[in-house]
Order: structure tokens, then sequence, then C-alpha cells
């Protein structure tokens, strides 16, 4: 059984003992380039999902072109357009020893490396939307791919 299967399995075990609403974000091969000169240290948004109506959701994410150097989650738990996203998940260790909001990951996702599908499973309940912001480990850039199960 490779890791996927095993999230999948953990997942759908999670969902019968908390009777959780789970929503697989449909990105179906939603394609982000990020590429900038100052590499390592200028984190870009590359997505941004409405989660007001799900409790967990699930991503797939594929790296192209090189690795990354930095990728944090960030939640905003107001529909106020003003209202800011606060920073919840953005070291190594939030996932390797993943907690709140990292339910499940299949590595780290800070130095997620290319043509592997990253996966998460991140906790929503209460939140109104989450961004993703990256940078990559090159100045040629990196492409990301979300792929949904839709």
């Amino acid at each position: 059984m490779n890791i996927v299967d095993s999230l999948t399995d953990k997942v759908i075990n999670w969902l019968q003992s908390t009777k959780g609403a789970l929503h697989t974000l449909d990105q179906k091969n939603r394609s982000v380039l990020i590429k900038d000169l100052d590499v390592n240290t200028i984190l870009k948004p590359v997505a941004t999902f409405d989660v007001s109506n799900n409790d967990v959701i699930g991503i797939n994410m594929e790296v192209l072109v090189n690795a990354l150097a930095k990728f944090e989650i960030r939640y905003k738990y107001s529909s106020d357009i003003d209202a800011p996203y606060l920073t919840k998940a953005l070291v190594t260790a939030d996932w390797t020893t993943p907690n709140y909001p990292i339910l499940e990951t299949t590595g780290d996702f800070t130095l997620a490396i290319v043509s592997n599908v990253h996966t998460m499973l991140i906790d929503t309940r209460g939140v109104n939307s989450v961004q993703l912001w990256a940078s990559s480990s090159n100045a040629a850039g990196s492409e990301l791919i979300f792929n949904g199960n839709n």
C-alpha cells in the first residue's frame, strides 16, 4: 500500500469516527507558476479556497520544474473582505508531525520535490477561506498543479 492509499484509508476511518464533512477541492488541473528572482524568501499566494461549508478538505498538489523552498497555509476566519489571513502551518515540523490544522500529509510541503503528488488533509471547521502560499527553490521558478478528485 502506498502512502496516498494509506492516507485515503485514514481519511475514511476519521470520517466514519467523527461524522465530519470532507470535501476534496475541485481544482482539477489548475496550474500556478511561482517565479521570482529573490529565491527562497518571497512567498506568493498560489491558491485561495472558500471552505465555509466544509469541516475538512483534501488537497492534491504536484510540483513541476523545481522543488519548493517554502509553503504556508493561511486561514481567514471571517467573511469580511478586510479580515486578515493568519498563518497556520509554515515550518517542517508542522508537516512532519501533523497537528492542527494538518490532520494528515504525505510529507513536508515546505520542501516539496518535483514530480511527486503531495496530499494534505486539513481541518477547516470555523474557517471561511484558506490560502496556500509558496516560494520556489530556484530562480527559474516552480509550477504547482492542483488535482481535485471531483
